[in-house]
């Protein structure tokens, strides 16, 4: 029983204390519709981010395929310069060995010149003592013996003197 006397007890002294004054009823309630206020700018604040994450979740999409993109570029280009500083360095291979070539070919040329040069210097020079000697012997020769012509010397015409 003296339980029940308890209950009775505490259930009046809950019952006098859970009245509330009407201001502060109204300043709860008050209170409530200011936090549901703030609970949907919140919520419309995350809405927002949301869709804000979801269009930069796209952008970045879109930039990780633009750069996807822009390295395939590279890689096409690196390969087609590579393949192209292969192609001249090959064509700078084939005119280095003409060059060459053509270098020993003139060096070749220029020494069968200058042989061919020499020759006729001495073929100018034996010209020159025939001469002289057909005219030292048509000269001891009596000008009645030697028939008109007959001893004349040929005439050499340097290669500057040939038209």
């Amino acid at each position: 029983m003296r339980r029940e006397w308890l209950a009775a007890i505490l259930a009046g002294v809950v019952m006098t204390t859970g009245c509330v004054s009407n201001s502060k009823y109204q300043e709860a309630l008050t209170e409530a519709d200011t936090v549901r206020e703030e609970l949907d700018k919140t919520r419309q604040q995350k809405s927002a981010m949301e869709q804000q994450i979801r269009t930069l979740k796209e952008l970045n999409v879109k930039l990780s395929n633009d750069a996807q993109g822009a390295r395939d570029e590279m890689e096409r280009m690196a390969h087609g310069l590579a393949k192209e500083r292969g192609y001249f360095e090959g064509r700078t291979r084939d005119l280095e060995e003409k060059i060459k070539a053509l270098s020993a070919q003139n060096h070749n040329v220029r020494q069968e010149y200058l042989d061919v040069k020499r020759h006729n210097d001495t073929l100018k020079s034996l010209v020159a003592r025939f001469q002289k000697e057909l005219k030292d012997r048509s000269s001891a020769i009596p000008a009645t013996q030697v028939p008109s012509g007959s001893l004349s010397a040929p005439s050499v015409v340097s290669p500057a003197q040939r038209p």
